[in-house]
């Protein structure tokens, strides 16, 4: 399936009904406000990873220097191998920078969450609502800017926030939001990641002005 789903939130999904990898949804109302606590609730990220020694077995049982596995603290779920340095960040981060703009702004609002490949990437999207909102003639849907955030827990992605307009409900319409990305950041999983998130704010206000940009080239096309 390329949807990849395990835990949602947010509006009613293309592929409700259809994929045998979900474990848990839970449906909001369009533009419901929900806080970080509740958002994490909801989208089932209420979970945390840590790093555990790697074994050989059989004859020659030794554990293996240097290197450690990401397990999921809930089930045991191994997710990779990294190496002894490596500081995981837990889902409550892909929430923080969200929870920050929402205290800056009067609209915006968390729009959808989850977790991806049994809980390997997670990501929360923030959508900076209405007046951030542009319509194309002769398409009545809304364009609305939203800010995404994800990480992996499986030792290949970094902490990533990009500005983006696709609403992204699984995997694809992850990689596609992040594929056309009119800006991005990322932080490596690195002790002290999570306390240069403010650099991301900073990044990412340029975004604003891409808005302007896309009405501009998407009227002249239509």
């Amino acid at each position: 399936m390329p949807d990849m789903v395990e835990t949602y939130a947010g509006p009613r999904a293309w592929w409700e009904g259809k994929s045998p990898t979900v474990k848990s949804r839970t449906l909001l109302e369009e533009g419901k406000l929900l806080n970080k606590a509740d958002m994490i609730a909801a989208s089932g990220l209420d979970w945390t990873v840590s790093t555990q020694p790697v074994f050989v077995t059989g004859d020659h049982a030794q554990q293996v220097k240097g290197y450690r596995a990401i397990v999921r603290d809930t089930d045991g779920s191994v997710f990779g191998i990294v190496s002894d340095t490596y500081h995981p960040i837990q889902n409550d981060v892909v929430f923080d920078l969200p929870e920050r703009v929402i205290d800056e702004s009067d609209t915006a609002h968390f729009e959808t969450a989850g977790s991806l490949f049994g809980g390997k990437i997670v990501w929360s999207l923030l959508s900076l609502a209405e007046k951030d909102s542009i319509r194309i003639a002769g398409d009545p849907s809304p364009y609305n800017l939203r800010m995404l955030v994800s990480t992996g827990h499986d030792g290949r992605h970094a902490l990533r926030a990009d500005t983006v307009l696709e609403r992204v409900l699984c995997a694809n319409t992850l990689k596609i939001a992040q594929e056309g990305a009119k800006d991005s950041i990322s932080l490596k999983h690195t002790s002290g990641a999570e306390w240069r998130i403010g650099e991301v704010r900073n990044a990412l206000r340029i975004s604003f002005d891409y808005l302007e940009t896309f009405e501009k080239v998407a009227a002249e096309l239509q």
